[in-house]
């Protein structure tokens, strides 16, 4: 029995953006040949691919796809969560990294999820400045102007928006 994958990405280009993916796989050597054609597919354009790196921990395993001209493609693949929804975080620009930050099976609890993340670690721990961001939003974008990082935060409803033919 093949298990899903929830694929999470950005680029150099975009990297407050997150780009999502799923995939089916049967093994590890499966899955993440599977990720990188899915994340190749994307980059349709003329670029010419000089180096994968994959990082395995445990059951998840991050992605690295460099490109001739320095752009690039960090992406980490992470079971897919049985609930509906995911808080998704997502750091850029010194480095680049993902993590789940909560799952459930309801909207609004997704949200207050989101809510006190953004309260007890961009708020009051590292005073990042928030951008276009409400009590009740379901993405948040964050910069700490001292370091240049910027971290975001996302609702994502995983039953609905994610899945596609591969």
């Amino acid at each position: 029995m093949s298990k899903k994958l929830l694929i999470l990405s950005t680029d150099s280009e975009h990297y407050t953006d997150l780009y999502t993916d799923v995939c089916d796989a049967a093994d590890e050597t499966v899955e993440e040949e599977k990720a990188i054609d899915i994340l190749l597919d994307k980059e349709s354009m003329q670029r010419e691919l000089t180096d994968v790196f994959v990082e395995r921990r445990g059951s998840s395993f991050n992605i690295n796809l460099t490109f001739d001209d320095g752009y690039f493609v960090v992406a980490k693949a992470v079971p897919m969560p049985k609930q509906v929804y995911a808080v998704v975080w997502w750091r850029a620009y010194g480095r680049v990294s993902f993590g789940i930050k909560g799952k459930t099976d309801s909207e609004e609890t997704a949200i207050k999820i989101l809510d006190k993340y953004v309260g007890r670690h961009l708020k009051e721990k590292n005073g990042f400045d928030l951008y276009d961001y409400a009590k009740g939003d379901r993405f948040v974008l964050a910069d700490d102007e001292c370091s240049g990082e910027f971290q975001m935060l996302k609702v994502l409803k995983l039953k609905e928006e994610l899945y596609r033919d591969y």
